[in-house]
């Protein structure tokens, strides 16, 4: 199915005859509805409802995450994993919700997002790092009655670590404050390189002063010794663009295997949001991170195991969907929207923003989405096919084993690559296998001369 933009702009700009059906007060409420630009809110009641239990099958991983954190003595270490698109910031921020509530023993938890203070394109410097947790956690945790300001702190905090301040504007606007540090973290390449090579000259002082800071806080922030949790979010995002890729994987891996002792926090609770490759390239962290429990967030199983036949997830999909726009069917064929949540490989980001996609292409004349419509929105989550034809034949064969095929001149680090550009989706129902994208499979399987076989299943429909 092919679109023609020239016709599609004309009939969607057409000022034909008005007709009755089309709604766009609801468009509009949809389109707003299908956003995905934060997790679901779980503090309030209406954004609780737009949540789906066992969305990603029935072991609910945030649950077991829970109760480790719930039964652990002290400070703990917790990884967190899953495919990007897979709803791990809603998981993290329903396990905030679920560890504020027991009535058993309460934490205070704070959800720090990375992504709001380093350059998800560069290498991960531990320095940089450490400071970016370290002023994310105090702006957000600062005590209601604080004798000192947020920037106070945070200058004493560079202070004892030796880290020069000369190039941080620390005033007394909390605002201002955020916006220097987050922007010398993420653009400042002077300051980035003098607070590298300050870390690393001192690190053992670096290191005592951040525990000693974090001590310290967590201790006055819970006086009557509640359970202190970090979430640290988005750290898989760091996937850096084109030729640098590798080099900002393995930066990461660098940072969570050689500085493991310095990421056990004192008296606090620590989650790593980290991606799938930090796990699988070093599947001793868990031990060098004291014993840390490590839980994998499935994506939605839109397929069987090892085929392209539809499996229950299309189906949960489909609640997820009526939760958030419940007259959906008025824009809405269901069988085009069951088709579009296979072609998106169980990504809910890319599932919702293509709906978001059709809503524009609506109007009064032009009130339901038909063929054009989809195909436009499969254009815009269909992976970049402009790839090495060598890469190709190695997703073929990943395609026809469903396992990751790793052999020279193919590494762990290309396979994560495509893992963090979509190309290849890793899924779970059992043991970890793989399958190209839906929308890539037949173009990859041309472009090799292999063709689909009998036993994985037809192709989803595609562009």
């Amino acid at each position: 199915m092919r679109l023609n933009f020239l016709s599609a702009i004309e009939r969607h700009t057409s000022m034909s005859t008005p007709t009755a059906s089309f709604n766009a007060v609801k468009r509009k409420s949809y389109y707003n509805a299908l956003k995905v630009e934060r997790g679901i809110n779980f503090s309030d009641p209406t954004e609780r409802e737009k949540y789906i239990r066992e969305l990603h099958g029935g072991m609910q991983t945030v649950d077991r995450l829970a109760q480790a954190i719930q039964l652990q003595d002290g400070e703990g270490v917790f990884l967190f994993t899953g495919q990007r698109g897979s709803g791990k910031s809603t998981e993290l921020l329903r396990l905030k919700y679920e560890l504020e509530r027991n009535a058993d023993e309460p934490c205070k938890v704070y959800y720090l997002d990375m992504e709001q203070w380093l350059n998800t394109s560069r290498e991960l410097d531990f320095g940089a790092f450490m400071l970016a947790m370290v002023a994310a956690w105090v702006e957000q945790a600062q005590p209601a009655k604080a004798e000192r300001s947020w920037a106070e702190r945070l200058s004493d905090f560079l202070i004892r670590t030796n880290i020069s301040v000369n190039k941080l504007s620390l005033g007394a606007d909390v605002a201002g404050v955020k916006t220097s540090v987050s922007l010398a973290l993420q653009t400042d390449d002077s300051f980035l390189a003098q607070l590298s090579d300050q870390v690393k000259a001192h690190r053992n002082t670096f290191v005592t002063a951040l525990h000693d800071f974090v001590s310290e806080f967590s201790r006055e922030l819970c006086p009557h010794n509640e359970k202190c949790v970090l979430l640290i979010d988005s750290l898989e995002k760091l996937t850096g663009v084109a030729d640098k890729a590798e080099q900002v994987y393995e930066s990461v891996l660098s940072v969570f295997s050689q500085q493991s002792e310095a990421l056990k926090l004192p008296l606090v609770h620590v989650v790593y949001s980290i991606a799938p490759y930090v796990l699988n390239q070093n599947r001793q962290l868990p031990t060098l991170l004291g014993g840390a429990v490590a839980v994998q967030l499935p994506s939605v199983h839109v397929f069987k195991r090892n085929s392209y036949d539809p499996d229950a997830g299309v189906g949960q999909i489909m609640q997820l969907l009526e939760k958030r726009c419940p007259d959906w069917r008025e824009f809405f064929d269901e069988a085009d929207v069951r088709q579009f949540a296979q072609d998106s490989g169980g990504d809910l980001r890319d599932f919702l923003r293509g709906l978001q996609v059709c809503l524009t292409g609506l109007n009064i004349s032009h009130p339901r989405a038909d063929g054009s419509d989809w195909a436009y929105a499969r254009s815009q989550i269909k992976p970049n096919t402009a790839i090495d034809l060598e890469h190709m034949r190695w997703m073929a064969r990943v395609d026809a084993t469903h396992g990751a095929e790793l052999e020279k001149p193919i590494t762990p680090l290309i396979l994560e690559r495509y893992l963090s550009t979509k190309h290849v989706l890793a899924y779970l129902n059992g043991d970890t296998w793989y399958g190209l994208h839906p929308l890539i499979r037949e173009e990859v399987l041309a472009r090799t001369a292999l063709k689909p076989t009998a036993d994985h299943g037809d192709r989803p429909a595609s562009a």
